[in-house]
């Protein structure tokens, strides 16, 4: 067997070893101010921080008052890593390393910007002066999913409103699906059932809304 027979197999296996990218992303949160050294001398991520300057960056740069500014502001995943961490490894560096830290930091900061009530960024902007009214929103611009901030009622219908309306329409849809393969499954008695439940669901969602009366769908903005 030669010798290079025998060392490829060793050398494939430490190739394919994951590479511990933590070093060089705590590199990268201190290289843009957003980490400190503790008593032990590690590196500490200052998480609070970087919520803050993303909730900055995007009241700045991705406000939008109407369609226009909504395509021209909004910021994409990318867009908003190059800004937030400017000093940041680059996400198309040709070392794998950096590109894996670049992307590792880029997903977090992107995730800062989740539009649920519970968001990172949606939430900061309430306690952000002179931004206490915008709603965080996404889209998909060009193909491309990007967040923006806005005060425009129709923008707000449109991105953020019926999104989360049409996912609750899809997830009810699946549920009485559900209970109709059941109850066609199982004959007339356990539909009877299935029928109560259904009724007792939609009275219990009523409740969750805050919604008492009926009242007119809403229209998304143009």
């Amino acid at each position: 067997m030669s010798t290079v027979a025998a060392t490829e197999p060793t050398m494939k296996a430490v190739y394919e070893q994951p590479v511990d990218i933590d070093p060089r992303v705590d590199e990268a949160f201190a290289e843009n101010g957003f980490a400190e050294v503790n008593d032990e001398g590690d590196i500490v991520r200052a998480k609070e921080k970087v919520i803050k300057a993303a909730t900055s960056i995007v009241v700045a740069e991705a406000l939008a008052d109407d369609n226009d500014e909504r395509v021209k502001r909004a910021l994409s995943r990318e867009g908003l890593y190059q800004r937030v961490f400017a000093q940041g490894p680059d996400l198309h560096d040709s070392d794998p390393l950096e590109r894996d830290a670049a992307d590792y930091v880029a997903t977090y900061v992107w995730s800062l910007t989740s539009p649920s009530h519970q968001g990172r960024v949606q939430r900061q902007l309430a306690d952000t002066a002179g931004a206490s009214d915008l709603v965080l929103c996404r889209r998909k611009i060009n193909g491309v999913m990007c967040a923006y901030v806005t005060r425009n009622d129709d923008l707000i219908a449109d991105d953020y409103v019926m999104p989360g309306i049409e996912k609750m329409v899809k997830a009810a849809e699946k549920t009485r699906r559900d209970m109709s393969l059941a109850s066609k499954r199982r004959g007339p008695a356990l539909e009877q059932r299935v029928n109560k439940e259904l009724e007792a669901l939609a009275v219990k969602t009523r409740i969750a809304l805050g919604v008492k009366t009926a009242v007119p769908a809403l229209e998304s903005g143009e």
